[in-house]
């Protein structure tokens, strides 16, 4: 079987399980799709190391990595989101502009009030006392990867509703 025919295999006999795999991950259909083509994608720049037993493992470990690399892009856009948000808070505004600057911050407020007390605690400890994570896995006792975490789906959330109000 040449390349070319091993890869149209592999993509029709894989393609649902890679995209259900990163759909369980990214929690969007569509980018979960977009990835999922990225795979495939991928796949073809490894077309010289293919065979046949080994072709499931690899386009798995390149989903796996995919993800890994969406996340961690991911992460970077909210850091510098929230980088920016921060700066943005300490500047002078007109009237309007620190109506709306209040109002968003309420916004946060009753966002972050409906958040668990742990993911709370570490979300304002970084974004209202300016505390690094490892500051703050310190001050808690708990290993930093908790407090990444709890920081990564706390701005998801955020997020979320502010997309859903459409700021």
């Amino acid at each position: 079987m040449d390349k070319s025919e091993l890869i149209t295999m592999a993509y029709k006999s894989y393609y649902d399980n890679v995209h259900k795999y990163i759909w369980s991950k990214v929690d969007s259909y569509e980018l979960a799709s977009d990835l999922t083509q990225d795979v495939f994608m991928r796949l073809l720049n490894h077309a010289n190391m293919l065979r046949q037993e080994t072709i499931k493992s690899l386009i798995f470990t390149i989903a796996r990595n995919i993800i890994v690399d969406y996340k961690r892009r991911f992460t970077k856009n909210l850091d510098f989101l929230s980088y920016n948000y921060d700066i943005v808070s300490k500047q002078s505004y007109s009237a309007d502009e620190t109506t709306i600057v209040n109002d968003l911050q309420n916004l946060e407020k009753n966002i972050i009030n409906r958040f668990p007390t742990l993911r709370r605690t570490i979300y304002c400890m970084y974004h209202h006392e300016d505390m690094t994570p490892m500051e703050i896995s310190e001050a808690l006792n708990m290993d930093r990867h908790i407090v990444y975490d709890h920081l990564f789906v706390g701005k998801k959330i955020v997020r979320e509703h502010f997309r859903k109000i459409s700021i």
